[in-house]
């Protein structure tokens, strides 16, 4: 079940790295605070994810990127209408990221730990899944890969 899991596991990773939010209270007033606020969101997902072990915490985690999405809408308008970030603020915004991707992969693990035997992994699996495979949520990722050209 757990190899199952892993294609899961990496297409929430793929989606998080680039994906953003208000993370804080508030619009964020520089580049920054975007990285700060993104890395924050993503941080807290995954932790959310990592506490699914059964059908109805996985719903749970799924009915709440509707909200999740929301904040990434406005937190691209707000980096839209902030100055265009420099070369410094861009690879500051990169290292953030990477940071932030650093400190999932222990929450993935417990993820993938909590599904071991556990006889609904499947169906989990395939709730996780559908919450994450979205359009929107694509869109606002790609567009924030394009202001901080994140690769």
């Amino acid at each position: 079940m757990i190899n199952k899991l892993i294609p899961t596991l990496l297409l929430a990773g793929a989606v998080l790295l680039p994906m953003t939010a208000v993370g804080a209270e508030g619009k964020p007033e520089s580049h920054d605070e975007v990285a700060t606020q993104t890395a924050a969101l993503m941080t807290e997902m995954m932790t959310s994810m990592s506490n699914i072990k059964d059908i109805e915490s996985a719903k749970a985690f799924a009915e709440s990127t509707e909200k999740v999405k929301t904040k990434m809408k406005d937190l691209v308008k707000a980096a839209e209408a902030l100055p265009a970030p420099t070369n410094e603020q861009k690879e500051s915004f990169q290292a953030t990221m990477e940071a932030a991707q650093e400190q999932m992969m222990p929450l993935m693990m417990q993820m993938g730990m909590n599904m071991q035997n556990n006889p609904d992994a499947e169906k989990i699996q395939e709730i996780i899944a559908g919450a994450m495979e979205d359009e929107e949520m694509d869109e606002v990722g790609e567009k924030l890969q394009s202001i901080y050209e994140v690769e």
